[in-house]
């Protein structure tokens, strides 16, 4: 069993195998896998059900994620993540830790699903000129942290 967040915690209780009751609410979570080209679903069955269909695995080529590496910086936090690529990767590293791989999922977001953090979301900021300006960060406790991106010359000697 997990722990679902949102509104306060609710454990989930197994139905079935592909359905999860929601604590004590009248809620249930039904998962259905792909099928014949339709991606996977979670159907929340309540008063008047709702389908989410699963996003596929977004890929970027070396050239697109070494776009987004550099230093960001925090003046809320009073710190800097410096993204690089590393075998084919784009990984954060803070003053002291690496945090892992940035997992791309919609256009200029993505995923930190850092070792013993919750899983964050950087969602990057673009100028007018369509140029990288920094990122802003969520987490379950947090939300929308900003990063500027120092250094205004691009990769390359721009």
């Amino acid at each position: 069993m997990g722990k679902v967040g949102g509104v306060g915690t609710r454990e989930l209780i197994t139905v079935a195998a592909d359905r999860f009751g929601l604590g004590e609410l009248p809620v249930e979570l039904v998962f259905s896998p792909a099928k014949e080209g339709a991606p996977r679903t979670l159907t929340w069955v309540d008063v008047d059900s709702e389908v989410f269909e699963a996003v596929p695995e977004r890929t970027l080529t070396k050239a697109q994620l070494d776009e987004y590496a550099g230093t960001y910086c925090s003046d809320e936090l009073n710190t800097a993540f410096v993204l690089s690529l590393r075998e084919g990767e784009l990984v954060v590293r803070g003053w002291r830790d690496e945090y892992g791989t940035l997992r791309p999922f919609v256009a200029d977001t993505f995923s930190l699903p850092a070792p013993k953090l919750p899983t964050a979301v950087l969602r990057f900021t673009r100028n007018e000129q369509k140029e990288l300006t920094g990122f802003t960060l969520s987490t379950e406790r947090c939300k929308n942290v900003r990063f500027d991106r120092k250094g205004a010359e691009k990769k390359g000697g721009r």
